[in-house]
């Protein structure tokens, strides 16, 4: 994975309207390989309007693979800490009860010890992040039952292939889901290439207040470390976030990541 990968995306792809956009899924004969590299995905990504995330999806007879990237800080932090949901919504809709949440996060206190020790030495953006990933090893899903959870490595044999990646200011994700439901394959989507399916990708919402009463009780300490090239917001300009790419700022006191939330209706390619 390169930043020419990025460029590409920047002035080839298609840029869709707000609510559920609508995308056709690539049918594919190739091998594809789960492993954040994005060589496949080159002539395949979509920036959503009002956003500099890039997404595409595309299926062959068996799974559906999906991807997500960008270089925006906001929504790469909001992904590790907060946790990054990827809903698949047979019907179409924009249904969450059937959803796959890797990275699962650290929540507010992963966050918290990144801001403090940012706070005591001179490690930088790139280091954190890294650190951040390689604490996630698990993948929890949601579903597709009423009140159905799981949680396993994600080195697993349910049938999801699933990878978050960071090299050079780009975060790119990875996700293969079986397509059809066997013994093998638990958490299949469970429709046929030709059908359409909503999928979604979301990260929570920060809890403010939670926010605020950690700076109050640190005496405002985290309002004054600014993060490596200019704060979380941004990343130089980059690839941004759900919603308008989240808030600019160079003080964690003045900004709160932005939640990611995007709608996409999927029309599965039969291979016709």
């Amino acid at each position: 994975m390169n930043k020419q990968i990025m460029i590409l995306v920047l002035v080839s792809t298609i840029f869709v309207g707000c609510n559920q956009i609508k995308l056709e899924s690539k049918w594919t004969e190739q091998k594809i390989t789960v492993d954040g590299k994005l060589d496949e995905w080159q002539e395949n990504l979509v920036v959503p309007k009002n956003s500099h995330v890039g997404i595409g999806f595309m299926n062959d007879e068996s799974n559906l693979y999906l991807t997500l990237t960008t270089m925006d800080r906001n929504s790469i932090m909001q992904a590790l800490t907060r946790g990054f949901t990827v809903w698949i919504d047979p019907k179409g809709g924009k249904s969450r009860r059937y959803g796959f949440t890797y990275p699962v996060g650290g929540g507010m206190g992963g966050f918290r010890q990144m801001m403090q020790d940012r706070e005591q030495n001179s490690r930088d953006f790139d280091f954190f992040i890294q650190d951040l990933l390689s604490r996630q090893n698990e993948i929890e899903v949601i579903g597709p039952g009423k009140n159905q959870m799981a949680r396993f490595g994600i080195n697993n044999t349910a049938g999801i292939d699933v990878i978050a990646v960071y090299e050079k200011g780009v975060f790119a994700y990875e996700m293969k889901i079986p397509l059809r439901r066997s013994a093998e394959n638990l958490f299949a989507v469970n429709v046929k290439p030709g059908k359409k399916i909503g999928v979604g990708f979301t990260t929570p919402e920060m809890d403010r207040s939670s926010m605020r009463s950690s700076k109050a009780s640190r005496g405002g300490g985290m309002s004054g470390g600014k993060m490596p090239g200019g704060g979380m917001g941004g990343g130089g300009g980059g690839m941004g976030g759900g919603r308008g790419g989240g808030r600019s700022g160079s003080t964690m006191g003045n900004n709160i990541p932005e939640a990611m939330e995007i709608w996409t209706k999927v029309f599965l390619s039969s291979g016709k």
